[in-house]
């Protein structure tokens, strides 16, 4: 029989150790309000992930290909499809208050673009798999801010965090 101390001394001294070789794809953080960059080349302390820039958000990591510039519309998406943040040029583009967009389905902000190119659920699915841990490649897409037609925005989606969420940048 283990003691229960050992055990604890033991899992004190595992880490995550980094991918490695040709898999390994960089990353970047970002912050979740305003998508100004972390920094760079470094993991930020898990309690020094403020963001600096705007004071606001708290700095996620993605994907080099998705992670948001600055100036950038995206929005944060949790496991349940409801929006968690969105970036001032969101709050812009889909001229909708902060306010009134968190904690809101995503189906009431956005919907894919043309309901006849693919399955009805497909924007709901990118973000539920993203949100989920999705793939490392973004989810590329058209979408419309809902109830607005004659509108196309492409989108990448994917997966960010921690915690583990889906960011939708409007490109």
């Amino acid at each position: 029989m283990t003691n229960p101390s050992q055990n604890n001394r033991a899992a004190a001294h595992l880490r995550l150790v980094p991918e490695t070789g040709e898999s390994a794809r960089p990353h970047r953080w970002f912050c979740g309000a305003c998508g100004a960059p972390g920094p760079a080349d470094a993991t930020p302390h898990p309690f020094a992930r403020g963001c600096e820039a705007c004071g606001d958000g708290l700095l996620l990591e993605a994907a080099d290909a998705l992670a948001p510039r600055p100036g950038e519309a995206f929005l944060l998406v949790d496991a349940a499809l409801t929006v968690r943040s969105l970036s001032p040029a969101a709050v812009d583009l889909l001229a909708v208050a902060p306010e009134e967009a968190i904690g809101r389905p995503i189906a009431e902000l956005l919907s894919a673009a043309d309901a006849e190119a693919g399955p009805s659920g497909a924007l709901p699915t990118a973000i539920s798999a993203a949100a989920a841990g999705g793939e490392e490649e973004p989810t590329r897409m058209t979408v419309r801010p809902a109830d607005v037609f004659g509108v196309r925005i492409p989108a990448r989606i994917g997966v960010c965090g921690p915690p583990r969420a889906a960011v939708v940048v409007l490109d």
